[in-house]
């Protein structure tokens, strides 16, 4: 069903998992929904389909993301090439971005929520100071 990688992955239990991936389990489920409709529509028209799981480039990204991999290791750890690993991280990005389910609200209803506290400017000036002067 899943390859070796995610079904070790799943293993994990919800504390683990969320701590090395920074989503919970259920919320990798519902990314890894959303990426699959978008990966139909990508190949609705045909096209050779990735020898890659979306699983393991779902986990690709959260690593990249959460535990700040580079590339270059997630290729080296993967088998696979860098130029590959990039373009559906990229991909993923995009889809993500797209579909409405994980938006943020946006900067102008942050800003109607008034915050409970005062922000205060105070004018605070370097004073010289008085030192006792050198008696001979």
């Amino acid at each position: 069903m899943y390859s070796p990688e995610v079904t070790k992955t799943l293993r994990r239990s919800a504390c683990q998992f969320k701590k090395f991936f920074g989503v919970s389990k259920r919320t990798f489920f519902q990314l890894l929904g959303i990426i699959r409709i978008a990966d139909s529509m990508r190949h609705k028209f045909g096209g050779r389909p990735s020898r890659i799981p979306l699983e393991n480039k779902l986990l690709w990204t959260l690593q990249y993301w959460c535990e700040y991999h580079t590339i270059e290791h997630l290729a080296y750890e993967y088998n696979t090439v860098v130029s590959h690993i990039y373009n559906e991280i990229i991909w993923i990005e995009k889809t993500l971005i797209q579909d409405d389910t994980f938006c943020l609200q946006g900067k102008q209803i942050l800003q109607k929520n008034k915050s409970p506290y005062q922000i205060v400017d105070e004018n605070v000036t370097e004073l010289s100071a008085e030192h006792p002067k050198k008696t001979k």
